[in-house]
């Protein structure tokens, strides 16, 4: 992990402007557990591009696991906006608040997407750990 992090900050270095660089340096904070690194790194790249998300938004996941609900819930439901796919990310989030209706319904939709779609098979087995199930 540390090796890891250490190359992603050292390509953000080599190009400071980059929103995916800065999205992957927010995850290997995340990963890393170091949550308020992973706040400020994904702030950074929300004004390097407030329209960016690669898949789903790494500062909401910080955010939630710092416990502020309210911030993630707002970041997932841009993202989900952004990437026309319903949030596992937010799904997670209501999991964990507690909201399981909400969160099985997007639950409901990402499998649904699989149909017409590529929807990662991870990405759904992470709502259902959320869930509990």
């Amino acid at each position: 992990m540390k090796e890891g992090l250490e190359l992603v900050l050292k390509a953000e270095q080599l190009d400071p402007v980059s929103p995916i660089i800065s999205y992957v340096a927010t995850a290997a904070y995340l990963a890393d557990d170091r949550l308020d690194d992973a706040i400020v790194e994904g702030q950074r790249t929300q004004q390097l591009d407030p329209h960016y998300f690669y898949l789903d938004s790494t500062l909401a996941a910080a955010y939630r696991e710092k416990g502020n609900f309210a911030e993630a819930i707002e970041l997932y439901t841009k993202a989900q906006e952004e990437t026309h796919l319903p949030s596992s990310g937010l799904a997670i989030t209501y999991a964990r608040m507690g909201r399981q209706i909400e969160a099985r319904k997007i639950l409901d939709q990402l499998v649904q997407e699989r149909r017409t779609r590529y929807v990662s098979a991870q990405i759904i087995a992470a709502i259902y750990v959320g869930l509990g199930d």
